[in-house]
């Protein structure tokens, strides 16, 4: 199988077992570099037109679809009406509130819960009918470490991505048979925008410049699954 380039000028190798990137080139994007793009004044049409040009496919935008309303989640039948069938599913949607249980807002439980899991649940649900009977698919669910382990004052994020991760498992046994797998992906600390958000209030709370909350932000996600001590003595 021939190397395929991936994002950025990433290339990525098979030997037939397993994709390796080939370290010798380097890549130019990263987590959070389309939404920099977008956020630089380029727009979703733009994007996807540069996209089209430098990897030469076809790309169909979509947007405006509302997460949070069951009855806008029509991305698939977009794919579906563009390109005759969708092949591959990334679900990578998500948003945050932190603020301990007790004091946790209920409408932001809401809303994190439809973005953050019902929607997970209502795109594979979606999909799984035309991949079924083609006997092939690829579901990937982006999820994060908060779906293995825990941290303080993020009981909705560390709840639903518990549920993302326990639904992948699920969705997994019941295409086991076939040719369709599904996965989560669970990454670590990244500074995205949504977590450049979290450093940004950490900032303005505790009185400290961007760098400082940037690295104290960054030590407390080491500390995810560590209790305090008082309750260790306990």
């Amino acid at each position: 199988m021939p190397d395929v380039e991936g994002q950025g000028g990433c290339r990525y190798r098979f030997d037939g077992r397993h994709w390796t990137r080939d370290r010798s080139r380097a890549c130019s994007s990263g987590c959070g570099s389309h939404d920099q793009r977008l956020r630089r004044g380029g727009g979703v049409e733009k994007l996807c037109g540069e996209s089209a040009v430098a990897r030469g496919v076809r790309v169909a935008p979509f947007g405006g679809a509302d997460l949070s309303k069951p009855a806008d989640v029509t991305g698939i039948e977009h794919a579906t009406r563009e390109f005759g069938r969708v092949d591959v599913l990334v679900n990578n949607a998500g948003i945050q509130h932190v603020a301990p249980v007790h004091a946790f807002p209920l409408d932001r439980w809401d809303a994190v819960i439809a973005i953050n899991l019902t929607a997970v649940v209502l795109t594979p649900r979606a999909a799984l009918s035309q991949m079924l009977a083609r006997d092939w698919g690829r579901i990937i669910n982006i999820a994060s470490v908060h779906g293995l382990v825990a941290s303080i004052d993020k009981c909705a994020y560390v709840a639903f991505r518990h549920g993302v991760v326990g639904f992948t498992k699920g969705v997994a046994l019941e295409t086991a048979t076939t040719g369709i797998t599904c996965n989560a992906i669970c990454p670590g600390w990244v500074l995205t925008p949504l977590v450049q958000k979290q450093i940004d209030a950490l900032a303005a709370r505790e009185k400290l410049d961007l760098e400082q909350a940037r690295v104290c932000s960054a030590r407390n996600r080491l500390r995810l699954s560590l209790p305090p001590r008082r309750n260790l003595e306990r």
